[in-house]
């Protein structure tokens, strides 16, 4: 089999990513081989620890801390493989009894797993088992997500009844360390359904679990085929990845990195087929992928499989060999490979670690410098030292620097923060200088992960992401909630246009190379500036996700106003310099992606979504604009200037205080439904929350494109950068489509929508219907013009069921031509003339306008009705029965989501 390889361009956020040559995602066979009783070695005594045991029981909670798992007051690297399934769900939950589990749970905890997945729900005394053993369950809550499971409301309420149900079942036992509400919905159902309804009910379902289970993880196993789908109420961001190049696999933990944004990212499912690869060969595949995950700061990764005994389809799969040991429990080469527990990131220092002097710049910031300090001695990195520079603090700053003897004090007169920065700089001894903020607490391995990113000789600095604590107020939750803070701009998935100063590191000799920060920025832009002018020096800025620092938000609205005023100020200064880097409207024209996640999220819904012919590319990105125009237009500075202007002319031109309402209005519409989108996390007040955040989103950009203005005619600086950013995405079409009618079909072997739509191809072309199959950026199929009025559209998916079985549906639908938009001006013209003409009543004009559009409109289901029947046909010929629908039965969410079962949709 060859080696998937992830495609370059899907690092970068700008351009499509063409598919790659080969299969991304292993797919059981078709052909399921009969079934086969699993063989077990020698029968042994179950090694079962009493539940009782007080060190086994007193498991502590898994949560979430940034972009990492904490286990109680320690790190906590998910460690562990799949288990099972053994059959279906009605089969002892899909487990084997209870001595040979707990066999493979005691050779599981010696091998040095702390976690295993389940694909079924566990009864208690498999729990009691893991919480002896200390292994901690990852359970995937099963619900037939293979099929539409948004047709009937029926079926999606008895979908959350059974999360609801799941999640309470699990709620009271801390070993169960996370859940997830789904498992790789299939891309070409997704496209079906449509990304942002799946990616609502998703977030339901966490919703519900999470109301049932309030102190376990929740998430979703997503896979590449729709890595859009990111809900935004998980707890962590989770992946199933089967890639088999090194280099594709690091490039792509690297894009999940970003997608996860500030949460944990969990490989939930990685592994190899030994039959394809050898037994060598998988355990080197499986030793470089845990390598790479160790080194990229992946939360925590599951291993596919266990064991070759495994359970899908109906029947025992025996076409791969996927497993740790082999059916019989024998151990493979990658069990002795991979034994002895997780990786840690200390493992990635080197025997020569490079200097790293650590610099904090600090004025009046008592209130959280003690907090930072203690931190940075906490630090798991062998060669650094602390420096503090005092600018000039009033308050106990040096009193606090006295209780660290590990930090170097240098207090300076009042000077402002790039002053301090390279006075921090003169006073090192470290080959590297990593900047942070007095309001910044690092995570342990900060550093560890920051040199190793600035290995790569190309890399003259690195950054990582600033994370907010939780916060502790409502205004601090809308304030992290809302646009404006401190993010990394990046320019592909693994290098930085910009990185926040509270999370720099720089080699001396670049830091020397340009002569450090410039003293004109006082307060901020200064890390902004000094991106900038490595880049033009020749230097790369590497992003190193798992390089993570907490730093507190503003905590009160008037301190977020107060520094938004700040970086009006500071991007005012930054034009002197760079002004062809900022557009004629005053925003920074970014030459990459704006990771700020309340950005991210307003964007969601402007973005459009590659997904390859038919809807099969491997790789299925989702690609945003640069920003949204419309959006800032309505919020900025220049219009409220226009509004105010427009407003004044009402004293002559009554008029014109309609249109400032008008123009008020829509400021107030688009700045209401970005707070909606927007709302602070519970348990914060969700309609005082809102409230806030609607007034957030309104003063922001005004304050701070205010405050530009200002310093802009004092400096006498101006942009002269593009009016518009030069990335866009592709278009949709002329003209919308809608959906008029639906078809299904049903296959007892096997035959699907690749099959069916061939068949209907060769028809249409037959009949010189001009069929246009979708370039990779549609929702639809084939589109065809069997109406000189109208282009028919068809969408399909296929529905897999108990194998072979397979539920083909079609949607048809239709959108006009020019030729229908020209005949429909030339009608409604002709009728409005005979009004003067013949002096008839409108209203008869009218008439004579609605039989005509009755007319076409029979056209119009002739057309339809036209290409359901050659539909029909093609199915025929393809060996395929219509399918009429019986009443939704909500039981058939039950069915088991691994194995692929499902009652018999042909029943009654």
């Amino acid at each position: 089999m060859a080696e998937p390889v992830h495609p370059e361009a899907s690092e970068s956020a700008f351009e499509p990513a063409p598919e790659p040559a080969s299969e991304l995602r292993l797919e059981p066979a078709p052909e399921i081989a009969p079934a086969i009783e699993p063989t077990v070695a020698a029968p042994r005594p179950a090694q079962v620890i009493p539940a009782s045991n007080p060190v086994a029981s007193a498991l502590p909670r898994v949560r979430a801390a940034g972009k990492f798992l904490q286990a109680g007051p320690d790190k906590f690297f998910l460690h562990g493989a799949t288990y099972g399934p053994f059959g279906p769900a009605e089969r002892n939950h899909g487990l084997p009894d209870a001595a040979t589990a707990g066999r493979d749970l005691a050779d599981m905890a010696s091998w040095g797993a702390n976690a295993l997945r389940l694909y079924h729900v566990p009864p208690e005394w498999f729990l009691e088992l893991c919480t002896a053993h200390g292994l901690r369950i990852m359970v995937s809550i099963p619900w037939g997500d293979h099929v539409d499971f948004l047709r009937h409301s029926a079926s999606r309420q008895a979908i959350r009844q059974l999360v609801r149900d799941a999640a309470a079942h699990l709620s009271g036992w801390p070993v169960v360390a996370a859940l997830l509400v789904g498992n790789e919905i299939p891309s070409t159902l997704v496209r079906w359904l449509g990304p942002l309804r799946v990616q609502d009910f998703l977030e339901e379902l966490i919703d519900d679990a999470r109301a049932a289970a309030p102190d376990t993880l929740i998430g979703y196993a997503n896979y590449p085929g729709t890595e859009f789908l990111q809900p935004a109420n998980a707890d962590f961001t989770g992946f199933n990845v089967y890639l088999e190049s090194r280099a594709a696999f690091e490039k792509y933990l690297a894009r999940l990195h970003n997608l996860a944004g500030d949460r944990p990212l969990l490989i939930t499912e990685f592994g190899v087929d030994s039959l394809s690869h050898g037994n060598e060969g998988q355990a080197d595949i499986l030793t470089w992928q845990r390598e790479v995950c160790q080194a990229m700061g992946v939360a925590g990764n599951i291993i596919f499989s266990w064991t070759d005994e495994w359970h899908r389809g109906g029947d025992w799969v025996t076409g791969w060999a996927f497993g740790l040991t082999a059916r019989s429990r024998t151990p493979r080469p990658a069990w002795h490979a991979l034994a002895g527990g997780p990786p840690l990131p200390e493992g990635l220092i080197g025997p020569r670690p490079p200097r790293v002097s650590v610099i904090v710049c600090t004025r009046n910031g008592s209130a959280t410098l003690e907090a930072c300090l203690d931190s940075l001695g906490r630090l798991r990195y062998p060669n650094f030292e602390i420096i503090l520079v005092d600018d000039g603090s009033t308050d106990n700053v040096p009193e606090i620097a006295r209780r660290f003897p590990n930090v170097q004090y240098h207090h300076q007169e009042a000077a402002g923060l790039s002053v301090a920065r390279n006075f921090g700089a003169a006073a090192a001894t470290g080959s590297i200088l990593a900047y942070t903020d007095d309001d910044c607490t690092a995570d342990p391995d900060w550093l560890i992960f920051l040199t190793r990113a600035l290995e790569d000789p190309v890399m003259v600095a690195a950054g990582g992401p600033n994370v907010p604590p939780p916060a502790k107020s409502l205004a601090q939750a809308c304030v992290i909630a809302s646009p404006g803070g401190p993010a990394h701009v990046l320019l592909t998935d693994r290098m930085a246009e910009h990185v926040p100063g509270c999370n720099l590191a720089v080699k001396r000799s670049a830091f020397d190379s340009i002569n450090g920060f410039r003293p004109k920025y006082h307060a901020a832009g200064d890390d902004v500036d000094f991106c900038w002018r490595l880049q033009e020096a020749g230097g790369g800025i590497a992003f190193a996700p798992a390089a993570m620092v907490w730093h507190d938000r503003r905590t009160t609205v008037g301190a977020f106003l107060k520094q938004q005023r700040g970086y009006g100020k500071a991007e005012a200064l930054l034009m002197a310099r760079h002004a062809g880097r900022f557009g004629q409207m005053g925003g920074a024209r970014w030459r990459g992606v704006v990771y700020q996640p309340a950005m991210l999220r307003l964007m969601q819904h402007a973005g459009r979504i590659y997904t390859g012919v038919f809807g099969y590319a491997p790789f299925q990105a989702m690609y945003r604009p640069a920003l949204s125009e419309a959006g800032w237009l309505l919020t900025g500075f220049p219009w409220w200037f226009l509004t105010a202007a427009v407003a004044a002319h009402g004293y002559w031109f009554p008029p014109a205080l309609g249109i400032a309402a008008l123009m008020l209005l829509a400021t107030l519409v688009h700045t209401a439904r970005q707070a909606a989108m927007l709302r602070p996390p519970r348990p914060w007040p969700q309609l005082r929350g809102f409230l806030l955040l609607w007034f957030l989103l309104i003063s922001q950009p005004l304050v701070r494109g205010w405050s530009r203005f200002i310093w802009n005619v004092r400096l006498g600086s101006a942009p002269r950068g593009p009016w518009l950013p030069a990335f866009t995405i592709p278009g949709r079409g002329n003209f919308p489509s809608k959906s008029v009618t639906e078809l299904a079909f049903w296959s007892e072997t096997g035959t699907g929508r690749d099959e069916l739509l061939a068949a209907l191809t060769d028809d249409l072309e037959d009949r010189d219907a001009k069929p246009e199959p979708d370039d990779g950026w549609r929702d639809w199929d084939l589109e065809t013009s069997l109406s000189r009025w109208w282009r028919i559209r068809l969408s399909t998916v296929t529905e897999y069921h108990e194998a072979p079985r397979r539920l083909t549906r079609i949607r048809l639908g239709s959108r006009v031509t020019t030729a229908w938009v020209l005949m429909q001006i030339l009608a409604a013209m002709a009728c409005a003339a005979l009004v003067p003409l013949t002096k008839i009543h409108a209203l008869w004009a009218v008439g004579l306008f609605f039989v005509w559009s009755i007319v076409f409109e029979m056209l119009h289901h002739r057309a339809i009705s036209r290409a359901a029947g050659l539909t029909a046909a093609a199915a025929a010929r393809c060996g395929m029965i219509p399918y009429i629908p019986a009443r939704p039965r909500p039981a058939a969410v039950e069915a088991d989501a691994e194995s692929g079962t499902e009652p018999d949709p042909t029943s009654p």
